[in-house]
């Protein structure tokens, strides 16, 4: 009904020969004849000889086998590294699009609190200034004499 893969094939003729190298050593242990001896013996040897072929053909299938997964690893790996950068640039424009949206209503916003405020803001820092002033009446004084602060 199901058409067997060369693997079933396979794995029956590997069976076959085994039991074909047990009955063969059989023969051997329990004939005294030298045809018979021959024959298992001629036997044993193909059975050998066409084991050794099936482990080769295997390997050489894993191996094949392997290769494939680690190219398929290697293209699913290099899909997600594409899919993340092309997410990663759609995040980065559509974040810059928001934050232009945003620059934009607050650039109005400043400008509606200027009109009702009457006068203009202007950008300042988040950081503390300082102011140095003479006073007029210290403008003939001269400065204190600072001693060096250290050892003498």
């Amino acid at each position: 009904m199901s058409a067997e893969t060369p693997s079933d094939r396979g794995q029956i003729l590997l069976i076959v020969l085994v039991a074909l190298a047990f009955i063969a050593s059989l023969v051997m242990l329990f004939t005294d004849s030298d045809g018979a001896l021959k024959l298992a013996l001629l036997a044993a040897l193909w059975a050998a000889i066409l084991g050794a072929f099936l482990v080769f053909r295997y390997r050489r299938d894993a191996e094949a086998t392997r290769a494939e997964l680690d190219h398929r690893e290697e293209l699913h790996r290099a899909e997600l590294a594409a899919t993340a950068s092309s997410t990663s640039t759609e995040v980065d424009t559509r974040d810059s699009e928001v934050l232009a949206d945003i620059q934009r209503e607050l650039s109005l916003l400043r400008a509606q609190l200027e009109d009702l405020a009457g006068r203009e803001f202007g950008y300042e820092p988040a950081a503390l200034r300082a102011e140095a002033r003479r006073d007029p009446r210290d403008r003939g004084r001269r400065p204190p004499c600072h001693r060096p602060l250290g050892p003498r």
